[in-house]
């Protein structure tokens, strides 16, 4: 979603001073794209997930599962692939490594 206005903008969150946030984005962003199978949404979550994988406030299995999946999701923005098989592979990766970490 683009913001409309010029104050909309500077309103976007600042992940400089909240990382969780850039994390609640993730997870949004994840939970949408098998929906929309959308290049642009896995853009936006390889993003996401470099600004994790680079925030030292976060700790280091986040940002180590972060790092894992950036590949992953690179290959999802390829238009050769199609279906959810790839998506749920992801997921399981990122479900995986977070059980792990406990």
């Amino acid at each position: 979603m683009r913001p409309k206005t010029r104050n909309q903008a500077e309103a976007l969150p600042e992940y400089c001073t909240n990382p969780e946030q850039a994390l609640a984005a993730l997870i949004c962003l994840m939970s949408r794209f098998p929906a929309r199978r959308s290049q642009a949404v896995a853009a936006a979550i390889i993003i996401h997930l470099r600004l994790i994988r680079d925030d030292p406030r976060l700790s280091h299995v986040v940002r180590d599962c972060a790092d894992n999946l950036i590949e992953e999701w690179g290959s999802l923005r390829s238009p050769v692939r199609t279906g959810c098989c790839h998506f749920a592979m992801a997921s399981a990766k990122l479900s995986g490594l977070l059980i792990k970490s406990r």
